[in-house]
C-alpha cells in the first residue's frame, strides 16, 4: 500500500511507500479528500479522474487529494500514481509539470 498526496495550491505529487509514516495521515478528522484505488475500484475512479470528477481549484478544500493505493505491488502502485498524474496534468496545468516526489 502506497499514499500520494496531490497538491494543486502548491504543486507537487508526493509519495508515501510507508503508509505508517506520519507525514501520510489520512484520517476522518482531517478536511482532505481522500480517494481509494484497489482492484476492485480501479476502473471506475480512473473513470472518474479522466471524466474530471475528481476536481480540484483554488479554494483550499479543493486544492489537495490523497490516494490510497492497495494492489499489494509497489511497483504497479506507483506507475498508477504516475498514470493519474499524467491525467490530471491534461485538466491541470500546474500538475502536468510538478515534481512527482517520493518521501519514503
Amino acid at each position: 500500500m502506497i499514499k500520494a498526496y496531490f497538491n494543486l495550491l502548491d504543486p507537487v505529487v508526493v509519495v508515501h511507500q510507508n503508509p505508517n509514516c506520519p507525514q501520510a495521515k489520512v484520517g476522518p478528522d482531517k478536511k482532505v479528500r481522500h480517494v481509494l484505488l484497489n482492484p476492485d475500484f480501479i476502473s471506475k475512479e480512473l473513470a472518474r479522474f479522466r471524466n474530471n470528477q475528481h476536481p480540484f481549484s483554488a479554494e483550499p478544500q479543493m486544492g489537495d487529494l490523497w490516494l490510497i493505493l492497495d494492489f499489494l505491488d509497489p511497483e504497479f502502485e506507483l506507475a498508477l500514481v504516475s498514470h493519474i498524474k499524467r491525467i490530471l496534468g491534461l485538466l491541470y496545468g500546474p500538475l502536468k509539470s510538478c515534481e512527482l516526489r517520493v518521501h519514503c
